[in-house]
């Protein structure tokens, strides 16, 4: 990727040679600073960094800095851990912490956009149109994500189907078939909880969405479609999942919304039939 950039160098414009320049100059660096990081130390947008990625390698900025820290055998979860600081630095005041966590979480929102691509979201919007039965497995705060994402479908007239209880999860999961689809929460992707019942379902041919970490984790080797939650959050300061579960909450939502929109162009007829279903209890 390198060598890649230093061809094309004579060909980028002053403020796409002020990135190169970082990125050449500072490497290691370069891997641990998020987008907004990066644009406030250059003092250059977050979109002609974003062009930058895109025209020199052909990739969103996080992928960039995923294969760059490939090519430089640097692991780049280690990085991260050394040079971020935790979600909340107790040696902060609430006013600091205020804004610091709010930084964070529009970090991660962005970095979410970044790396699941919409037409991933919408081909999986699909397969939940298409789906007959919808079933979601999630312990402890993922569990809570899966809760959430149920009762959203409900509302929108789909059949899904959650447990808390990693038993009757087992259970579920022998009566999915190929016309239902599976939706697994697991930031570790490692969970036996909800790998057994996953596994059980793949094995029924059964279509299997994942919203996990990484794209190699054991989850994720089980799943048709894998939707990612950066790993950009020490796990050794980590006293409850904060930013995991608000990238989960922030996915669920873009999907909630794309499925929505795939049933009716008409949010006002959705409302409607929720309302109309309820009717009967007041």
């Amino acid at each position: 990727m390198i060598e890649k950039l230093k061809r094309k160098y004579s060909e980028l414009s002053k403020q796409d040679k002020k990135i190169a320049d970082f990125c050449l100059n500072n490497e290691e660096e370069f891997l641990v600073l998020t987008i907004y990081e990066l644009s406030e130390k250059l003092g250059v947008s977050v979109s002609t960094i974003s062009r930058f990625t895109r025209k020199v390698f052909d990739l969103s900025y996080p992928q960039t800095k995923l294969i760059l820290a490939r090519n430089m055998d640097i692991s780049i979860k280690e990085k991260e851990t050394l040079s971020h600081s935790a979600v909340l630095d107790w040696n902060q005041t609430p006013f600091q912490m205020e804004n610091t966590l709010k930084s964070k979480i529009q970090n991660l929102t962005q970095e979410i956009i970044d790396i699941n691509p919409v037409k991933k979201l919408e081909e999986v919007a699909n397969l939940i149109n298409e789906a007959q039965n919808i079933f979601l497995f999630g312990i402890g705060s993922s569990g809570l994500v899966a809760q959430d994402f149920m009762q959203k479908l409900v509302k929108l007239g789909k059949r899904a189907i959650f447990t808390a209880d990693s038993n009757l999860a087992i259970l579920n999961s022998s009566l999915a078939g190929p016309s239902d689809l599976v939706i697994v929460f697991s930031y570790s992707g490692m969970t036996k909880e909800v790998l057994v019942p996953t596994g059980k379902a793949k094995s029924r041919n059964c279509k299997v969405v994942s919203i996990t970490s990484s794209a190699k984790n054991i989850l994720a080797s089980l799943s048709d479609y894998v939707l990612i939650v950066p790993e950009n959050e020490p796990m050794v300061i980590r006293l409850t999942s904060i930013l995991p579960r608000y990238g989960e909450f922030f996915l669920i939502d873009l999907l909630f919304f794309i499925v929505a929109k795939q049933i009716s162009q008409n949010p006002e007829s959705l409302i409607d039939n929720y309302k109309d279903l309820l009717l009967e209890l007041k």
